[in-house]
């Protein structure tokens, strides 16, 4: 997988304004992107965090649990729990 981490910058006073992605390091660590990279399916964030279900959302094949993951779209209401909060037995 390609990565993109040469896009990141690590100066907090450059993550400021809607345009920039805070990669959430955490702690004395701070590290975005330029938001316009998030989804792209290369990882800037050192974490990946521009690329996460959180971020990015499921794609159209899989269910979005409630838990921030995705399952298999096959999953959903088949009578088995596979969403640690069993958001995908809900509303079947």
């Amino acid at each position: 997988m390609k990565s993109g981490l040469a896009q990141a910058i690590n100066r907090p006073e450059d993550c400021k304004g809607d345009s920039m992605l805070d990669c959430g390091l955490g702690g004395d660590v701070s590290q975005c992107v330029p938001r316009s990279l998030a989804c792209n399916q290369v990882p800037d964030c050192q974490n990946g965090w521009d690329e996460s279900v959180q971020i990015c959302g499921c794609p159209p094949h899989e269910f979005a649990c409630n838990s921030s993951h995705c399952i298999d779209l096959v999953r959903r209401c088949d009578l088995t729990q596979d969403c640690l909060d069993g958001s995908d037995e809900l509303d079947c």
